[in-house]
């Protein structure tokens, strides 16, 4: 049973309403009965306990409203038959004698020959304002039902559109939850792969190694590309557009030309194309690589990055400056006639001409500056020198 009592018409209540008060009740029904065959059961209900839910703060407001629903029906009762009591009595002797005006008029129409058919014609008149009170009443009772009934369904409507508008607006807010929290899980796997691969690049940045690793794969791949031999085929056909049906009107356009650039194989087999790489691998790898085995200050006898570097940016310093401008490069040009040599070269100068040419670090600075490989080379020399002054040992 509700803690609230039930107050108010049971015609203004709504059909839910109305179904928590017959079971308040403790009344048996069925949920697809109508509102008004609701309202019945619970009327009859009350009336038949009238006594007991009288007594009862949960129902006596509408057992109030039950009786003054009664008491304006008995009035409404009373008023129509007192009219037509009030009727008959103005018809009446008495009524007569309690009227003088009325007497005198009827006693000054005795002698006409009307007088036998007056109170058939009064009687007449009564019946038929009496009778037109009634209809009155009940055209008045059909229109307050028929507004009864029309502001129900107006409240019903209304209720069952507002529940299905809550409805639509529960499932549009729980299914805008669902995409946020999916949007909310995703942002948050994302962060953690995104902290994670940071973490990892920065830990692999952060050794020496890795980065002479990386400055290595960058040369080399650049030299790569700037000695790679390339050939391109081509699209369409060049020149203009001149129109075949009347060619003295001018050019109006060019015609559509494309060139792709692809490798070309054939200069892959070429030597060419390796010495450079050749040269780049002995002066600037292999060569920094046999210092930074022999030369290491590491107490595991290890290789040393700080070694390599170093070792690179002397030689590509004394390879690419210093080496064309000092006197060893005038190794190889022609002995002076006056060695004894007639004409032409000694044997040994030729060769250590061809070997100076065959092995010149040229090749490669025409593919690859001087300036490029120093600057990425001094670089990372900063970098390992940073790692070895983070790491090193605090005095105690």
């Amino acid at each position: 049973m509700s803690s609230t009592p039930f107050k108010g018409s049971l015609k203004a209540k709504r059909k839910g309403e109305l179904t928590e008060i017959a079971l308040a009740l403790g009344i048996s029904f069925d949920q697809s009965q109508k509102k008004e065959e609701l309202e019945d059961l619970i009327r009859e209900q009350l009336v038949g306990n009238k006594n007991r839910y009288a007594q009862d703060e949960n129902f006596k407001g509408l057992v109030d409203s039950l009786d003054s629903v009664e008491r304006r029906k008995r009035s409404v009762r009373s008023s129509s038959v007192n009219g037509n009591a009030d009727s008959d009595a103005s018809d009446s002797p008495e009524s007569s004698v309690r009227s003088p005006r009325k007497h005198s008029h009827r006693a000054s129409n005795l002698g006409t020959p009307s007088t036998p058919f007056s109170p058939l014609v009064s009687t007449t008149a009564a019946e038929v304002t009496s009778s037109v009170k009634q209809r009155g009443l009940k055209a008045r009772k059909s229109l307050d039902k028929l507004v009864d009934s029309i502001a129900d369904n107006a409240r019903s409507t209304a209720s069952e559109l507002s529940s299905e508008v809550q409805d639509a607006q529960s499932e549009v807010v729980a299914g805008l939850q669902q995409v946020q929290g999916e949007a909310t899980k995703r942002y948050r796997k994302a962060k953690q792969h995104g902290h994670k691969l940071f973490v990892r690049t920065r830990s692999w940045l952060s050794d020496s190694k890795n980065l002479v690793r990386l400055l290595i794969a960058f040369e080399g791949l650049v030299l790569v590309l700037a000695t790679l031999p390339t050939t391109y085929f081509e699209i369409g056909s060049r020149g203009p557009s001149i129109p075949v049906l009347n060619p003295q009107s001018g050019v109006n356009r060019y015609l559509p030309h494309w060139a792709i650039t692809l490798p070309d194989v054939r200069g892959l087999l070429s030597f060419a194309f390796y010495r450079p790489l050749i040269l780049w691998a002995v002066y600037s790898v292999l060569v920094p690589l046999a210092v930074s085995h022999l030369v290491t200050f590491d107490r595991r006898s290890e290789p040393s990055a700080f070694s390599f570097l170093l070792a690179r940016l002397s030689g590509l310093v004394f390879l690419a400056r210093l080496l064309p401008r000092s006197a060893l490069s005038s190794l190889g040009l022609p002995a002076p006639a006056v060695l004894g040599v007639a004409a032409g070269e000694v044997p040994e100068s030729a060769l250590i001409h061809g070997l100076r040419s065959f092995l010149s670090y040229d090749y490669v600075l025409a593919h690859l500056g001087a300036d490029l490989q120093i600057w990425a080379t001094a670089t990372v020399l900063g970098f390992t020198q940073y790692e070895a002054i983070a790491h090193r040992p605090r005095a105690s």
